[in-house]
């Protein structure tokens, strides 16, 4: 074990605030051998572990170089590592949760868009699962920062810490993740190259909007043969790290899944979803007055009613009429917002067309 790995140890554990034991070093030497990426996804699970809490990385870098690959290999061993450390110092919960609900597998640890089945894992992950975002920026970019579906996922991370979850958001470029979801992160892994990644890792003492300080890494962006060098100078910069590319079984999975679930430009108009179908005939049967709702209960009663000719189990029925009932909230305030954004923006347009013509009414009478 080389001095450089020990002080990567203690360097990582005081930044997230984890109190190891000479066990936990022994067992970070002895099951990481020499591997960096396998060192910082053993320190990330037993951050989770000690501390109780649960681990957002994002991972950037260019296009084709290896982000998806890195996130996949880190995610992978962070999951390895959890069942392990688990089995170790919480042994009654590693026997609730079941060994095989700890594995890490392409189908439900991996999210390639939101039209994968596994995407619902964002906001309803596995207890101390590791997960893959592959195409972060479908899920949000700068320019959704204020859209309820943002705010709804920055409230899913801070409420999946109760199931201790390992979240890695892949994006080309982590600044255009919204900040209000980036002051959630606890990781950065940069890609430098294909092989070779940066780790920078901000102290947890204090919260910071501006965290991986966006100012500092932008300057040294602009002065590209130098990155490698300036980086280190990165107050938060905690290693560099090798990064092997995935081969065999897993990669050959990854590769057919994201063939599946990628989003292309040209994706196929679909029909509305069931949920929407829901929401445009309570629509229309309000706005006929067929039905009169004045309360939120009456709006429940009435999508329970709707529900349960459908789903005949009354339990079910009740629990999606909860569900629906929030979400149809939700779906007539976005409404209601983007009617709103439109008229405003109509009536600004407007009023600057009135304005317009008054100049020009003055600017007639000058030259008279």
């Amino acid at each position: 074990m080389s001095e450089k790995s020990e002080i990567c140890f203690f360097v990582e554990c005081d930044r997230l605030q984890i109190k190891y034991s000479t066990e936990d070093y022994e067992r970070y030497k002895d099951w990481t051998g020499e591997s960096r990426i396998k060192k910082l996804a053993y320190l990330n699970a037993l951050f989770k572990i000690k501390t109780e809490n649960h681990v957002q990385a994002v991972v950037s870098g260019e296009f084709s170089q290896g982000k998806s690959s890195t996130a996949i290999a880190i995610a992978r061993w962070d999951q390895i590592y959890t069942r392990r450390l688990l089995k170790i110092h919480r042994p009654e919960e590693y026997l609730r949760v079941g060994k095989e609900n700890l594995r890490f597998s392409v189908e439900h640890n991996i999210i390639i868009s939101p039209k994968d089945p596994a995407y619902k894992y964002i906001s309803h992950p596995k207890p101390w699962n590791s997960y893959v975002i592959d195409e972060g920026y479908l899920v949000a970019t700068t320019s959704e920062a204020t859209t309820t579906k943002t705010k709804k996922i920055r409230e899913n991370i801070a409420q999946n810490r109760k199931v201790h979850p390992s979240m890695y958001w892949v994006y080309p470029n982590i600044f255009k993740m919204p900040s209000i979801l980036l002051e959630l992160m606890d990781e950065l892994i940069h890609k430098e190259k294909v092989n070779l990644a940066d780790v920078i890792i901000p102290a947890r003492v204090i919260q910071l909007k501006e965290k991986f300080d966006k100012i500092r890494i932008e300057r040294y962006a602009k002065r590209p043969k130098l990155f490698a060098g300036s980086i280190r100078h990165h107050p938060s910069f905690v290693a560099k790290i090798h990064t092997p590319k995935i081969k065999g079984r897993l990669w050959t999975l990854y590769l057919a899944k994201y063939e599946k679930y990628k989003i292309t430009d040209q994706e196929p108009e679909v029909k509305d979803s069931v949920q929407n179908t829901l929401f445009k005939k309570i629509e229309s049967l309000i706005s006929r007055n067929v039905i009169s709702i004045r309360s939120q209960e009456d709006l429940k009663n009435m999508i329970y009613t709707l529900v349960s000719k459908s789903q005949k189990n009354p339990s079910i029925a009740q629990s999606l009429s909860d569900v629906f009932t929030n979400r149809y909230i939700e779906w007539q305030e976005e409404k209601m917002a983007k009617e709103l954004s439109e008229s405003l923006s109509k009536s600004i347009l407007d009023s600057e067309k009135g304005v317009g013509s008054f100049f020009e009414s003055e600017e007639d009478e000058d030259s008279k």
